[in-house]
């Protein structure tokens, strides 16, 4: 748990730093390759990085950055002129921190910040859904009703993987429909005593990946035994997304908005 604490702010930083340097105008190639080298700075490697700039947002949820070719072709490199997503999975040490950002460096589509707080809140209804004893499927069951809830459509869970429980992996396990993967199982408490005769107190940590068109929520964060809940890729210094007016309620979980110039 100490090293996703640890590992979490080095994502973090590594972020901030590559939100910090877009401007407008910068490809979204050399966006990808800030990042992995702010990964690098603080020896993580960055096995991920997908960046989308502008409409290449709302039409690819998993975006390889462009890149002009080698030889010579007509493809050319997407520059960032209204906003930009940008997301990293950071490795070290064998565990996987996952995180997804945007900055505006321009003028955005009217429904975008709209959209971006309501994805944060699906993205808050599943963390809190992640509680010990349930399952990856009570969890995706919270997600599904949380689309629909909060103005999205009733499918949207159709066009990408929502995420999972993570760890050695960038996902261990994704939630999906009936999943059965069981949330802090008490079972391997118990084996571990009946091996080894000691107590360990298992946790879990989990990477959730909600999407709309345009928009999308991720953060990792780590759950202990008790139930008590830590984003680990917090990013205070960006502005905090107003989930209680998003879900009409109070909620302990913190989303970041988006960066700007």
């Amino acid at each position: 748990m100490d090293k996703y604490r640890k590992l979490g702010a080095l994502a973090a930083e590594s972020m901030m730093a590559t939100l910090d340097a877009i401007k407008p105008g910068m490809a979204e190639a050399d966006i990808a390759a800030t990042l992995i080298a702010e990964g690098a700075k603080r020896r993580c490697m960055v096995p991920v990085a997908l960046i989308a700039a502008d409409d290449r947002i709302a039409q690819f949820r998993h975006p390889l950055p462009t890149a002009s070719p080698i030889t010579q072709g007509s493809l050319k490199e997407k520059t960032v002129k209204s906003y930009v997503m940008v997301v990293g999975c950071f490795f070290r040490e064998g565990l996987v921190a996952s995180i997804t950002r945007f900055k505006q460096v321009g003028d955005v589509p009217a429904n975008i910040h709209d959209a971006y707080n309501r994805i944060c809140g699906v993205d808050a209804i599943m963390q809190e859904a992640s509680v010990p004893g349930k399952t990856l499927g009570d969890v995706f069951a919270a997600c599904q009703s949380a689309y629909k809830t909060l103005g999205f459509p009733e499918n949207e869970w159709h066009n990408h993987h929502q995420g999972g429980t993570t760890g050695y992996s960038a996902r261990t396990a994704k939630g999906a429909p009936g999943e059965a993967f069981r949330i802090v199982d008490e079972t391997w408490s118990k084996r571990v005593k009946d091996i080894a005769g000691i107590d360990v107190s298992f946790g879990h940590a989990f990477a959730w990946n909600p999407s709309g068109v345009g928009v999308k929520s991720e953060d990792t964060f780590i759950l202990t035994a008790d139930g008590a809940t830590e984003i680990v890729t917090a990013t205070p210094d960006l502005p905090a997304v107003d989930l209680e007016s998003v879900l009409g309620r109070a909620t302990k979980v913190l989303k970041s908005g988006m960066a700007k110039v």
